[in-house]
Formats: structure tokens, C-alpha cells, sequence
């Protein structure tokens, strides 16, 4: 243990005295980037304690389980940790990742992802190792609406949907569904906020 060693310009992400599990490649907004994710020997209120001290100008966020924080890098970039309490040996998980200046817009949609007419996307997270990809978009359409669009584009490329049981008295689409193809099976979610996110 002992790989984060807090000191004079130590950086964020090695605040903490942690044990490195691995180093998950991702993208967000199509902009490639690695999430580290750390095992930390101090105490959950001990590490915001700690955090808070040695960067008064990072932007913290804290409850009683769990802590995100980020401060600017000199380029521009940002590093950003996020910390959540586990209790036992290790007291926390950390989750940390290196963001770089030059962002895509938010306009940047994976293609493997299906986005309904009239929707704006928000954000994009795709898991590259593991051929994952995660979209949040808003729309003014209702989700009904927007489930019928994503649901046609699925099921013309070959997805067969699970679809809400019409007895149980849920509109289909209302929530979302379920949907799978090939073999092995790929599986996605589709499901809506109360705001149509």
C-alpha cells in the first residue's frame, strides 16, 4: 500500500494512500481517456478531510458515503476523483480520471446507440475494452414517443424488443424496455426520467 503520497504538488488523484486495482480505458463525448480505480486505506471522513485540506480550490461535493471532487490542470484539464465509502479493510473505493482540455461537444453520439427524432444528446460513455457504450439524451417527445422511434430503428437492425406486459396496465414504452440480439446475446436498456431524460 502507500502508492499515493500527499505532498507539495502532488495531484489529486494521488492524495490518497490506495492500492491501484486496474485502469479502465473509456470515452466520454467520443474523447478517449482512462478511469483508474483504487482500493484507499483511510477512513472515509478522514479522506475528505484530507482532500479539502490540501486543495482548498478543488470543487468538492460530499455526503456521508461518498465525495467527488475535481480540481484545473495548468493546461486546462481537469482531474476529477470520485471517492465512496465501503467500510471494512479498505474503507473507500476511489475512481479517478485525467480529463484533457480538448472536449468534443456534446453533440457526439456513438453510432451503435440509437437516438430518437428530436432528441438532443447529453453525454456519451463508452467502456472501449469491454464494447459498452452508455448515451443520456433530452427530448420534448413523450416517452412513449420516443421509445416507438428508438424501438423502430432497433428492430430494423435486427433487436427484438421486451416490451412492457400490456396487462400489467403500463403503457408500452412508458418506462422504457428491454431489448437483445445475436448470439452470444447483446442486451440494452432503454428507460426515461420523469423530465423525458
Amino acid at each position: 500500500l502507500g502508492e499515493g503520497k500527499a505532498g507539495k504538488g502532488m495531484s489529486l488523484d494521488k492524495a490518497l494512500e490506495f492500492q491501484k486495482l486496474w485502469i479502465e480505458p473509456v470515452k466520454v463525448n467520443g474523447v478517449p481517456m482512462n478511469i483508474s480505480i483504487s482500493l484507499v486505506e483511510l477512513q472515509f471522513d478522514d479522506c475528505v478531510r484530507r482532500i479539502k485540506e490540501l486543495f482548498p480550490e478543488a470543487v468538492v461535493s460530499s455526503n456521508s458515503e461518498s465525495m467527488l471532487a475535481e480540481t484545473t490542470q495548468a493546461d486546462g484539464g481537469a482531474t476529477r476523483i470520485y471517492l465512496v465509502k465501503l467500510g471494512g479493510f479498505f474503507p473507500a473505493i476511489q475512481f479517478s480520471v485525467e480529463m484533457p482540455d480538448k472536449k468534443t461537444a456534446a453533440s457526439y453520439w456513438p453510432g451503435e446507440l440509437p437516438l430518437p427524432q428530436n432528441a438532443e444528446p447529453l453525454q456519451s460513455i463508452e467502456l472501449t475494452g469491454r464494447k459498452a457504450a452508455y448515451g443520456f439524451f433530452s427530448t420534448h417527445d413523450t416517452p412513449a414517443q420516443a421509445f416507438s422511434s428508438i424501438k423502430s430503428r432497433l428492430e430494423a437492425d435486427g433487436w427484438t424488443s421486451f416490451a412492457p406486459d400490456q396487462k400489467s396496465g403500463v403503457d408500452a414504452g412508458a418506462q422504457g424496455g428491454v431489448f437483445v440480439k445475436g448470439s452470444p446475446p447483446v442486451l440494452m436498456s432503454v428507460s426515461f426520467g420523469a423530465d423525458s431524460k
